[in-house]
């Protein structure tokens, strides 16, 4: 699988955000921007608050979730965090479908069990987020497998009962079109599972941050105005 079409995948679903993680939470929250100089401030009133330092006040990646917010409820930023891995690893799992037309029969395999394993991965993850706005995106991404659950076992792929995934390694092998056919084009299965792949990443974020008391239910960053 040819990275370029994974960044390439990428670069449209944020197109309208930009690249950054910053930018992409500016969208998020409906603001203009949110740079690192709000989230200093942000982290400064929380070790106001709690008398603890932050290692990075500035940081919004994956680590900073689980290492770097010492308040709130540490499993839920934890949770958050492994939410927001497996979101994202499910987006770029389906992405590498979407882009598999010359994946030979076995690489084909390989990549529909992986993007199971996302998959697989994402659900359990939802089973342990408070978030109410996750869990009804995982609904929506569970429905969403459901309906095609009669294409998916044609191509090898079972929806079992918890919701989870299970691939005939050698029905993939033996027919590997019908997988690509249910991640080829913009209205695919694929597609459909990228998206929400993204949109969990993104509600995942904004649970850790909430978590670690540094957003609030109305959408906004607690104490900090522009």
């Amino acid at each position: 699988m040819a990275l370029r079409g994974i960044s390439h995948y990428k670069a449209n679903m944020y197109s309208r955000s930009g690249g950054s993680t910053s930018d992409q939470l500016a969208s998020l929250l409906g603001r203009s921007s949110v740079n690192s100089k709000m989230l200093k401030k942000a982290y400064s009133k929380l070790s106001e608050k709690t008398g603890k330092t932050y290692l990075n006040r500035t940081d919004t990646s994956d680590n900073s979730v689980s290492k770097y917010f010492q308040s709130g409820s540490l499993s839920e930023t934890e949770n958050s965090a492994k939410l927001k891995k497996s979101a994202s690893d499910l987006s770029i799992s389906a992405a590498a479908l979407m882009d598999g037309n010359k994946l030979s029969a076995d690489d084909t395999a390989a990549a529909v069990m992986k993007f199971a394993d996302n998959y697989n991965d994402t659900v359990y993850a939802l089973k342990n987020t408070s978030s109410a706005a996750a869990k009804l995106t995982g609904d929506s991404l569970t429905g969403i497998t459901r309906s095609f659950q009669s294409a998916l076992s044609r191509a090898g792929i079972t929806v079992n009962e918890d919701n989870t995934l299970s691939v005939d390694e050698e029905a993939v092998k033996a027919d590997p079109s019908g997988v690509k056919n249910l991640f080829k084009g913009t209205y695919s299965y694929g597609a459909k599972m990228a998206k929400k792949g993204s949109e969990l990443q993104n509600l995942a974020q904004l649970s850790g941050l909430s978590a670690a008391g540094i957003y609030n239910r109305n959408g906004f960053f607690n104490g900090i105005s522009e």
